[in-house]
């Protein structure tokens, strides 16, 4: 099992709009072979001063995949081309994170 971790920084205001982005393909990534979990986060209200925050611009998707095979599949889909291509405006950074 794969699990991801894939923190976007969006520009100032753009974080609703990015995220919207994402929300109109749940369905599309859900269905993919070896998806198990893909799911949009944001920092919780009043996190613990001990907690590390992402920021309000920010953003993570969680995905869990069941093999590298279907994590690059999920990668190289139309869908998720499409995706990288329409919140480009949007985004200013981005980080990702893979672990076992």
């Amino acid at each position: 099992m794969l699990n991801v971790f894939a923190v976007h920084v969006a520009k100032e205001g753009m974080r609703p709009a990015a995220m919207k982005e994402f929300d109109a393909i749940l369905f599309l990534v859900r269905a993919e072979a070896g998806c198990s979990e893909y799911v949009l986060a944001i920092d919780i209200e009043n996190s613990p001063a001990s907690v590390t925050t992402l920021g309000p611009n920010s953003f993570v998707v969680v995905e869990k995949w069941a093999t590298r095979e279907a994590l690059e599949a999920h990668a190289a889909s139309k869908h998720m081309i499409q995706l990288r291509a329409r919140i480009e405006a949007f985004i200013q950074a981005r980080s990702f994170f893979v672990v076992g």
